[in-house]
């Protein structure tokens, strides 16, 4: 084979390639945008979701706070209650004492 027919056979060859490579990095590049967006696009939908639940988690802790509160009134009412209790017990206790001593 001459070296002007390897030409001719190699020429279309080497075109081919330098045009069809330029194209697949093109689509190369394409698909990885694509990819790129879409990871982009899960990305931007899992912040949406952490910030609604950091949202709902931000008001069950108010809610509890508040149900703690409560609580430590509903405690000091049962604690004045309780000395209410042992007040009136004790006036009990003397009265019946005082009416034990009358009766005799």
């Amino acid at each position: 084979m001459s070296t002007s027919s390897l030409y001719k056979l190699l020429l279309p060859l080497l075109i081919i390639t330098l045009v069809a490579h330029p194209v697949s990095m093109a689509d190369d590049k394409s698909a990885k945008e694509k990819q790129l967006k879409s990871l982009q696009r899960k990305i931007d939908k899992l912040k949406k979701n952490i910030d609604r639940k950091e949202e709902s988690k931000s008001g069950y802790i108010k809610e509890l706070a508040s149900i703690e509160r409560k609580i430590g009134k509903v405690n000091q009412q049962i604690r004045a209650t309780g000395k209410k209790i042992k007040a009136r017990k004790s006036e009990l206790s003397q009265l019946r004492a005082t009416r034990s001593k009358h009766q005799r």
